[in-house]
């Protein structure tokens, strides 16, 4: 999967997820607004969103590892594979 792998952080200012890349450029990835003005589910959602890469990455950690191990059968394996297949399409 290609993703923007650098670190998303959040400017709760204007609740953008952004990076800054090698030359200190502000990217914008995304921008959260609140729905009906809940400005905490906002925050909320700006907190996932912006954890998104490391969760990517866990995901894809504990799949191999639970792969290789005698745990590679269970119905949570397959699904956590699923997923993966359905982020990485």
């Amino acid at each position: 999967m290609k993703y923007t792998k650098t670190k998303w952080k959040i400017s709760m200012a204007d609740y953008k997820i952004y990076t800054i890349d090698d030359e200190n450029n502000y990217n914008i990835l995304a921008t959260v607004n609140p729905i009906k003005n809940d400005w905490g589910q906002a925050d909320a959602n700006a907190e996932l969103i912006a954890a998104a890469p490391e969760m990517y990455e866990a995901l894809k950690n504990v799949t191999e590892f639970m792969s290789g191990t005698n745990l590679k059968n269970l119905e949570i394996l397959k699904d956590l594979k699923k997923l993966l297949k359905q982020i990485d399409n």
